[in-house]
């Protein structure tokens, strides 16, 4: 009696596994490849202003604010993901630092950008030029912001 070779039923699963793995990476290609896709991103003012200090709240008084003034509009978060080199977990860690919007993150020093993102145990995050590149998305200024993150690699001059 002859035995068949049972290895051509193992090339089933090896197939699927490939084409599962070839979709997924196509999947995150596609989604590397259009930064300047309009993403909806939709969180909940008052989660945000739970996670802020308090001289990120709306109700917090800025500096040059006169006493008994009404207090200045509360910043809608933006979605920081469009900065090189900033991603989904990297832009909580900034909802909880107070850092919401492009302007507070041009206004941020690169020093105290680093220190949050070790105090989140994020280690392999480069804000060098987050501060730049958060200026010129501040102003809308989107052709700059592309031109120079087409100089950038994870957010970091190349």
């Amino acid at each position: 009696m002859k035995r068949e070779p049972c290895w051509p039923l193992l090339l089933i699963p090896i197939a699927g596994l490939v084409i599962l793995v070839v979709w997924w990476r196509r999947q995150r290609a596609e989604q590397r490849r259009a930064p300047g896709a309009v993403v909806e991103f939709t969180v909940p003012i008052d989660d945000v202003e739970a996670e802020l200090p308090l001289h990120a709240t709306k109700n917090a008084e800025g500096p040059g604010t006169a006493p008994g003034a009404a207090p200045p509009a509360q910043a809608c978060p933006e979605d920081l993901t469009k900065i090189e080199g900033i991603g989904p977990k990297i832009r909580q860690v900034l909802a909880k630092a107070g850092i919401v919007t492009f302007a507070h993150l041009a206004a941020a020093e690169v020093q105290e950008l680093q220190r949050t993102l070790d105090q989140a145990g994020i280690r392999l995050a480069y804000p060098d030029t987050w501060p730049e590149q958060g200026a010129l998305a501040a102003k809308g200024d989107w052709a700059g912001l592309k031109a120079l993150q087409e100089q950038l690699h994870r957010g970091r001059r190349v």
